[in-house]
């Protein structure tokens, strides 16, 4: 019963919007003589933090300045140490094993493409070649590893479709054959709900947006967006007239181009603005009912909730990720 209770406190310290009282929370409970498989969540929470810290040092940026940017940022290091320990706290966390083998891929594969501001990590050209070649076995041995471990999930009755899914994130990251892969994520995704399109997607988009992996990860974004496209029609109400938005979160603090202040002014601008997007929406509806669908992130999401409320209109909130990933990235930094 503690280890349970222990284990929600962990989940929980991962939702805050602050990440560096999610990681010293994190941190404190991590050593606290936790069984193998607590300490895998601890440090993979905590590689989650760094990835999240990670990404925000490149993803607004040009498309030719964001892979400089990523490899210069200390935090791929820090997440992928993080997940590194969570695996070998637990080799059958095969969600940690994959999380560290992607981050020591695309470390890998920054290395190779920007090989000037690698060697300038290290003293000497030769110890970063031998640094190199150390990630290079690291990532052999970490795919067979996750392989291993993916195979033991099965064997043990694991039949969810994030098995599944996680099998064809490993193919990406070990195949080079972008057909062969595309047939993974189609496979895994045939009957899976929208938050498995959704952190497929956000994963491979990651490798897209710093030109990694090549054909095959445009493979197998192309595979995903378009089963993405294919699953979120079925989602319909019998004889309604479907009304979707999708829209900004308010800024978080410190963010350094504004887009959406978090002020009462930009707010109630943006809710005058979909108030007028949903009445046009109603017109063209004529005597049809309508029915709403967005997601739930502060901001442009549940200001749309908030008028269809008003006008009568029935919406479903669509979380495109796992719940609790989904409040600690777009929820609590908008208070």
């Amino acid at each position: 019963k503690i280890h349970t209770q222990i284990n929600e406190f962990l989940c929980k310290a991962h939702r805050l919007g602050d990440l560096e009282k999610s990681d010293i929370a994190l941190s404190r409970i991590g050593g606290s003589g936790l069984p193998p498989d607590m300490r895998a969540e601890s440090n993979s929470l905590m590689g989650s933090n760094a990835k999240s810290r990670w990404m925000a040092d490149w993803e607004d940026l040009p498309a030719e300045q964001a892979p400089e940017a990523a490899l210069r940022s200390p935090h791929l290091e820090q997440s992928r140490n993080h997940y590194l320990n969570a695996f070998r706290q637990d080799l059958n966390s095969y969600y940690a094993g994959l999380n560290a083998l992607a981050m020591s891929a695309i470390l890998r594969e920054l290395a190779e493409v920007m090989p000037d501001i690698w060697n300038g990590f290290h003293p000497s050209d030769t110890a970063a070649e031998a640094a190199r070649e150390a990630l290079d076995a690291e990532c052999a041995a970490l795919s067979a590893a996750v392989h291993m471990a993916l195979d033991a999930a099965a064997a043990r009755g694991d039949r969810s479709p994030w098995l599944a899914q996680s099998r064809a994130d490993h193919a990406l990251l070990s195949s080079d054959r972008p057909d062969y892969v595309a047939r993974c994520f189609s496979l895994a995704l045939g009957q899976a709900d929208a938050g498995n399109h959704y952190a497929a997607l956000r994963q491979i988009r990651i490798f897209t947006r710093l030109s990694l992996f090549g054909e095959v990860a445009k493979a197998a974004e192309a595979t995903v967006a378009a089963s993405a496209t294919k699953q979120s029609r079925a989602v319909r109400a019998p004889n309604a007239w479907p009304v979707v938005f999708t829209g900004h979160m308010v800024d978080a603090p410190g963010r350094a181009v504004p887009r959406f202040p978090n002020t009462a002014e930009a707010i109630a601008a943006a809710r005058d603005m979909i108030i007028e997007a949903v009445d046009l929406a109603q017109a063209k509806a004529g005597d049809a009912p309508l029915v709403g669908y967005a997601g739930a992130a502060c901001g442009g999401d549940l200001l749309f909730h908030e008028v269809c409320a008003e006008k009568g209109i029935p919406t479903w909130f669509l979380l495109a990720m796992d719940r609790a990933e989904f409040m600690s990235n777009s929820v609590n930094h908008g208070g």
